[in-house]
């Protein structure tokens, strides 16, 4: 429904197809990682007291690629949980 909403193109960067390997939410012309998170959620990261959906900017993990650093963060994070 926000889609609907949304006056603003695609992120240009990004797949609009769900299907796609590069594909990201677009709101605002802007690309989006969306995060779901709830209280039964098995990820204690993704644990939320209440169903919360948390967006992302898609260029936050994109320059994290491009300084080497994404893996070894994605890893300490599932670590953790």
């Amino acid at each position: 429904m926000l889609s609907e909403l949304d006056t603003h193109k695609w992120d240009q960067t990004i797949n609009a197809s769900p299907n796609h390997k590069n594909f990201s939410y677009s709101l605002f012309g802007k690309s989006f990682y969306i995060v779901g998170m709830h209280p039964k959620s098995s990820r204690i990261a993704r644990k939320s007291p209440y169903i919360a959906l948390v967006f992302n900017l898609n260029w936050q993990c994109e320059k994290l690629r491009e300084m080497g650093k994404y893996d070894f963060i994605r890893t300490k994070i599932r670590e953790r949980d």
